[in-house]
């Protein structure tokens, strides 16, 4: 994930949302675009953006489901993705929390709202993939004490029994 420039992928099949969006975080941001679903898993694929801003009515499959997609060609840290609609209640918020999204924004959105909450998801992906580097570094350095640890006390126990 790169610092100063996140790559974020947008994909809406509106053109005038997605100019908007592009306009709203393009300054801190660089943003590509998708119409379709289709469109947006290519992207997704070839660029590996560190955000996407999916909206969950898209003509060539629902949102949840390109979400869902997404989970399984990278892992839970290595995106976030949050979901664009219309107003929605708690079961389709919950729904879409169990398909993997990261948070909403509910249109009409305000665009302080929507570079806010890119800046603190890609702030939170940030220090989810820090912790988990830092666990696996803390593991293989325990795995490795353990192992120096056993090979000495083989070594104490032959020294004791000589």
């Amino acid at each position: 994930m790169s610092i100063d420039n996140p790559l974020v992928l947008v994909v809406d099949p509106d053109p005038i949302h997605q100019e908007i969006l592009d306009g709203m975080l393009g300054e801190s941001m660089t943003v590509i675009l998708a119409n379709t679903a289709k469109e947006g898993l290519e992207l997704f694929d070839f660029k590996h953006p560190d955000l996407v801003i999916l909206e969950i009515d898209i003509p060539d499959k629902s949102g949840y489901e390109l979400c869902k997609e997404l989970r399984e060609h990278a892992d839970e840290t290595a995106c976030a993705i949050i979901f664009l609609a219309q107003a929605m209640s708690l079961e389709d918020k919950m729904e879409g929390y169990r398909y993997g999204c990261d948070d909403f924004i509910t249109k009409p959105f305000q665009p302080e709202e929507v570079v806010v909450k890119a800046q603190r998801t890609l702030e939170i992906k940030k220090v989810q993939k820090k912790m988990l580097r830092d666990s696996s570094e803390a593991m293989h350095t325990a795995l490795i004490a353990m192992k120096q640890s056993s090979d000495m006390g083989l070594i104490l126990r032959f020294m004791e029994s000589n």
